[in-house]
């Protein structure tokens, strides 16, 4: 089973999910990329109840 994580565009999903059909590997999730959080853990600042739009969060 395959987790996409931090995809930045359907291209990008659609290459992943392509590669993983031929290795036979089910994609079960895909995580978008979110650069709120990317910031806020840069920053040390992240607090999961202040991000609650977050789309990566929505996914998880």
């Amino acid at each position: 089973m395959a987790v996409a994580n931090k995809v930045k565009s359907d291209e990008d999903e659609n290459a992943i999910r392509e590669f993983c059909s031929h290795i036979d590997l089910p994609v079960e999730a895909v995580i978008p990329y979110d650069p709120v959080l990317f910031f806020a853990d840069q920053k040390g600042t992240l607090k999961l109840e202040e991000v609650t739009n977050s789309p990566a969060l929505k996914a998880i």
